[in-house]
């Protein structure tokens, strides 16, 4: 089948023959316009549940004393407020996510980014075409960016840096 002659009746892009899914025995489910096989490296949604309920203190508290709005560059908070208090906990908070673990392998690091540059135009070819085009077109994923400012146009250069990532 070739990308002219495909279904385009199906939401978010054409199924080639590459993308159908080979069952293996599982049950195949239908979630947001994808078909996936499930397999037992799936969790039920019952086990996952609990984990709605586990919090990170340390970011609520700075979240509660930046009082960030949707549109606000929030990194850019917390540095300001880092930098006007040191007790702060935005200071707090850049100390400890600037603390490189003992784990790191950084000669790993440097052959992942060598891979990743010679790939970065597949790359970028990819992602806008299946997962931006397609994710940012399901309803349920656009409220969200919609409610959290994420690529609204009210800081364009924001919304450039976040694609660009």
């Amino acid at each position: 089948m070739s990308l002219y002659s495909a279904d385009l009746t199906r939401p978010y892009c054409p199924v080639l023959d590459s993308r159908r899914i080979r069952s293996s025995g599982g049950p195949v489910i239908r979630k947001f316009g994808q078909d996936f096989e499930w397999s037992e490296l799936h969790t039920e949604s019952s086990a996952l549940e609990p984990l709605r309920q586990v919090g990170d203190p340390e970011m609520d508290a700075l979240l509660e004393e930046l009082q960030p709005r949707p549109s606000d560059d929030v990194y850019s908070l917390i540095v300001s407020k880092a930098a006007e208090d040191s007790e702060s906990a935005a200071a707090r908070f850049l100390a400890e996510a600037g603390t490189v673990p003992e784990w790191v392998d950084w000669e790993l690091i440097e052959r992942g980014a060598l891979t990743f540059v010679r790939l970065l135009p597949l790359a970028s070819v990819v992602l806008f075409n299946a997962s931006l085009v397609g994710g940012f077109s399901a309803p349920k994923i656009t409220k969200v960016l919609d409610a959290s400012g994420y690529l609204t146009a009210e800081q364009p250069r924001a919304v450039m840096r976040r694609l660009f990532e």
